[in-house]
């Protein structure tokens, strides 16, 4: 049933991604040519920090989402990631902080808003880039002969971030870059150790702890693949930054209540397909709770029938057992199990005996195909009975009187 569900919603998402990939915004924007504004930047490279006892070349890795504003200026998201370690290279200090920061920043594209729109700035931009992230560091500390032990330390702390690079456009829609970073903390202990246990808490860009990353990395342009991104724009010029005319603001807004409504009928859409799908999934469900109800009830059934077959060939075996033609003396036995095999009756007769019962016996009568192996053997019925109860209650409630 959980298949037939997942199959279904994902023929219906592929149904939506299909219908929006003909008719969604990308078509309008590519018509228009309208320039795009948003990238992702994805970056691996290596990282050395500045601290209480440094540390060695590590790798790291991040990813950036960006907002151009405009070829100049443009606003940045990252998650980055990584290590810091150190393994008894400085008098024996050992730790490890596996780290991740995240945080916010601004980015200047240096060599457009210097020279302008040309024909070298349309393929190549020097930026720097500034800002504020607060770094995770999970941090293990080895056994050292340092002047103050080092501590293990989990927690947050504030991050300075500066840096620069250059990238190079490849492709209308991927950069290549190679940038370095200077991070600057408010914490002394992204390394465990303290450089004063006791003194007063590390002011940032004074006493905190530094790092260094430098990276390269791709730029992934968004939008349509037709239309330039907005790093690249051309006839954008450094003197004015408002130089789109008011003929172009009246058309994108235009354009965009067109893709509003566009996407609203796409939604409507949506919503009508999601209903139908809705009700042809329930009534899946309740034909297979339906089928699986029914096989249940016959399973049911066959075995009420074959636990009423068992009972009578029981009822039948007891009656033979205790009406048996009995000869000379009638003794009454109270069988611990019956068995095909004699190897297995003398096996639990050995341990009936070593458990107290001396009086155990196998008993295997002229017509029996099988061994019967017993407690005890009684002259009366009423002395068997009672024993029989007993041991029902405290050993066996399967054991039964063979009359012989």
């Amino acid at each position: 049933m959980k298949k037939i569900v997942l199959l279904a919603a994902l023929a219906a998402l592929f149904a939506v991604n299909t219908s929006f990939a003909d008719n969604g915004p990308d078509a309008l924007y590519s018509e228009l040519q309208l320039p795009s504004s948003w990238s992702v930047n994805l970056s691996g490279g290596t990282t050395f920090g500045h601290f209480t006892y440094g540390s060695s070349i590590t790798p790291h890795a991040g990813i950036h989402i960006r907002y151009s504003a405009n070829p100049i200026f443009s606003l940045y998201g990252a998650v980055g990631g990584g290590e810091f370690r150190e393994s008894g290279a400085l008098g024996d200090i050992s730790y490890k902080n596996r780290y991740i920061h995240y945080g916010l920043g601004a980015r200047v594209n240096l060599l457009r808003m210097i020279t302008g729109d040309n024909s070298v700035t349309r393929y190549v931009g020097t930026y720097a880039q500034t800002g504020m992230a607060l770094i995770r560091s999970d941090v293990e500390t080895g056994a050292s002969r340092a002047q103050f032990p080092g501590q293990d330390y989990s927690g947050h702390a504030l991050l300075y971030q500066l840096g620069g690079g250059i990238t190079f456009r490849i492709h209308r829609r991927l950069d290549f870059f190679i940038q370095g970073e200077l991070n600057l903390s408010n914490s002394d202990l992204l390394d465990g150790y303290e450089r004063q246990p006791g003194a007063p808490a590390s002011r940032l860009l004074v006493d905190g702890d530094a790092f260094i990353n430098t990276s390269a990395g791709i730029s992934i342009k968004l939008g349509s693949s037709s239309a330039r991104h907005v790093d690249w724009q051309q006839g954008y010029h450094r003197i004015d930054p408002l130089a789109r005319s008011h003929e172009q603001s009246i058309q994108r807004m235009e354009t965009r209540i067109d893709l509003t409504n566009t996407t609203m009928d796409t939604v409507h859409d949506r919503v009508q397909m999601f209903e139908r799908t809705l009700d042809d999934l329930s009534h899946v469900l309740t034909v297979v709770h339906a089928d699986q109800l029914m096989t249940l009830n016959n399973q049911i059934e066959r075995l009420q029938n074959r636990l009423q077959m068992l009972q009578s060939e029981l009822d039948q075996l007891s009656g033979q057992l205790v009406e048996r033609p009995r000869e000379d003396r009638t003794r009454y036995y109270l069988v611990a199990g019956v068995y095909l095999s004699a190897e297995n009756a003398e096996s639990q007769l050995r341990e009936l005996q070593a458990s107290g019962y001396g009086q155990a016996e196998m008993i295997r009568d002229r017509g029996l195909s099988y061994y019967l192996v017993t407690y005890s053997g009684h002259d009366h019925e009423a002395e068997a009975r009672e024993e029989l109860d007993r041991i029902r209650t405290e050993i066996n409630p399967d054991s039964w009187i063979y009359v012989r």
